[in-house]
């Protein structure tokens, strides 16, 4: 949790200081630009990869599609591994321009595939449904380059017993994105 919070400080410290310089980016977000965006993150345990692609329908308006692929290993008794992979449309706003920070709000319904697998357990996968709120800030770095973050709350619907999930999680993501 200490490095997370210190990593998150250092982007968002970075993003803010060449934000700061740089013209307003309100452009990026007219109707007929596309963005692609990626993301990740590792842990003692774990480690998360993904990418979306969206496209402005109307000005400020983005749909789009996500995926990510996390894995996940569990030295306890017994020792198991977990694989999710996520499918996620989604819809974004961007609400205004602060000369090249942008705030959005964000909505996705999504589908995961999760499996659990391992010696001493027996294999099994699961297939989830969920919903998702929240919102982010867009930091210009430079013209079609940003740093991404969001954060929001993911509802699993009809999760097993069986599965090591909570049917409500926070979700949170950094990541990096290109405006064209």
């Amino acid at each position: 949790m200490r490095r997370t919070a210190l990593t998150l400080s250092l982007v968002t410290a970075l993003g803010l200081l060449t934000a700061g310089t740089a013209e307003a980016r309100s452009g990026n977000t007219e109707e007929g630009n596309m963005t692609l965006s990626i993301g990740g993150g590792i842990s003692k345990n774990s480690f998360r990869l993904g990418g979306s692609i969206g496209y402005f329908v109307v000005d400020n308006l983005m749909p789009g599609v996500s995926y990510s692929y996390m894995h996940v290993e569990f030295d306890g008794t017994p020792s198991y591994e977990v694989a999710q992979h996520n499918l996620n449309p989604f819809l974004r706003y961007y609400l205004f321009d602060l000369g090249g920070v942008l705030p959005f709000l964000m909505g996705d319904v999504g589908y995961l595939k999760y499996s659990e697998y391992g010696e001493e357990i027996p294999d099994e996968s699961f297939s989830l449904f969920s919903v998702f709120g929240g919102g982010g800030l867009v930091l210009f770095v430079s013209n079609n380059f940003a740093i991404e973050g969001i954060v929001g709350v993911r509802r699993y619907a009809s999760v097993p017993d069986e599965v090591d999930l909570d049917e409500s999680e926070v979700e949170w993501n950094i990541g990096f994105g290109i405006y064209f």
